[in-house]
């Protein structure tokens, strides 16, 4: 166990110095910082570029009493899980959780011989960089994700997605009919909750970062706001009228045709001539949004109106088309999506491994140690120069 191999503490390793908790004290180059309330145990290096700097009283730091104690290794040695744990499990419950110096002084640390230090320094550092290194790619793929959604839309609805389709089937571009949104659209539908209760989807119902229905809010019918009035069909599009540029959107399945949604919506029911899976899609695209966003109004909610939305001017594909359209946007979104997905998880271990990465440095299962270097056989032991004060703030 880790715990068994530690030979000294802080207090061991720190210059002797007068300082008061509640003063304000000035730092020097090297030292080690600590938080020790609030936030506890997060801890900093003091570099020369950071002079002039000094602390206060939620800050501890660890002055280094040689040139043979390296400061970078004590950090590590403090951010390993071990020493976290040890840490955290002395704290002081209070309105703000807190480490008194005492506790501070009296942390178990490991100090092998210089050279070791440095060796495992340099291990841990390379680990470091490899993984931030994948981390900003992974980054960069969540981040991308928008663009690159952005720029299958405009694929998709340009006609370059369905280039090829239309060669091989002798279609042209001038398949293509131009007219308004309306012009493909059904009435929408009027229906008031009467008893029990119904289950609502308002604008806070919908996920825009997917364009999904999160989860309907189940209401009595006696509370039912006086927004929630339109109807739903399976296959139906809803669309926020407030604030379109927030891509306030959903598909509505068979599971949630029996919701009532908010007036804030409007209900794209398709007709004849045009798929509600490439209206859904066709609603998400830059173009689209750019288009209504011309037409708000309002400066608290910005809204469009009916007859905006209706009025779009559309350029709109046969339906075989449309067809091919929604089909490989599925494929190609679903992807995408996909890819964002074991992006974000493989973000969140980032932080784990860096911890088991630190947890088996200071095991000494990294590969460092030199079997001829002088105390290689007790890693963790060596003569240290006890030192009854602390440097603190």
């Amino acid at each position: 166990m880790l715990m068994a191999q530690f030979h000294t503490h802080i207090a061991h390793i720190t210059e002797d110095m007068h300082t008061g908790f509640l003063k304000r004290s000035i730092l020097q180059e090297r030292d080690v910082l600590l938080s020790i309330a609030g936030t506890l145990g997060k801890t900093g290096i003091v570099h020369k570029t950071d002079l002039p700097l000094n602390t206060n009283q939620a800050i501890a730091f660890v002055r280094l009493l040689s040139q043979n104690i390296s400061e970078i290794f004590i950090k590590h040695a403090i951010d390993c899980p071990a020493l976290q744990e040890w840490l955290l499990g002395q704290t002081k419950v209070t309105s703000i959780p807190n480490l008194t110096l005492e506790i501070v002084s009296n942390c178990p640390i490991p100090l092998p011989p210089l050279p070791e230090q440095r060796r495992i320094v340099a291990c841990i550092e390379s680990l470091f960089q490899k993984l931030e290194e994948a981390q900003e790619k992974l980054q960069a793929v969540v981040d991308g994700f928008e663009s690159r959604k952005a720029a299958i839309l405009h694929k998709a609805f340009t006609g370059e997605l369905t280039a090829k389709w239309r060669e091989t089937h002798g279609v042209g571009m001038e398949s293509w009919a131009s007219n308004v949104l309306g012009a493909y659209l059904g009435p929408q539908e009027t229906k008031k909750p009467t008893s029990g209760c119904f289950r609502y989807i308002d604008i806070d119902s919908i996920d825009n970062q997917r364009q999904v229905v999160r989860e309907p809010k189940t209401i009595a019918a006696k509370d039912a706001p006086s927004r929630a009035s339109r109807g739903l069909q399976p296959n139906d599009v809803v669309f926020s009228m407030v604030r379109p540029y927030l891509k306030n959107i959903a598909y509505i399945d068979e599971s949630l045709a029996d919701c009532i949604a908010s007036t804030g919506f409007y209900v794209c029911r398709c007709k004849r001539g045009l798929l509600p899976a490439y209206l859904y899609s066709f609603l998400q695209w830059d173009v689209s949004i750019n288009y209504f966003m011309q037409y708000m109004k309002g400066d608290n909610s910005p809204s469009i109106r009916k007859n905006d939305l209706l009025g779009m001017p559309v350029h709109i594909p046969g339906v075989c088309e449309q067809i091919q359209i929604a089909d490989a946007l599925d494929i190609l979104l679903r992807k995408e999506r996909q890819a964002k997905s074991i992006a974000e998880a493989a973000l969140g271990q980032v932080g784990l491994m860096k911890k088991a990465i630190l947890a088996r440095a200071f095991r000494g299962e990294l590969g460092t140690n030199d079997p001829a270097e002088e105390n290689a056989a007790g890693l963790w032991g060596g003569d240290v120069r006890k030192h009854s004060k602390r440097g603190s703030a």
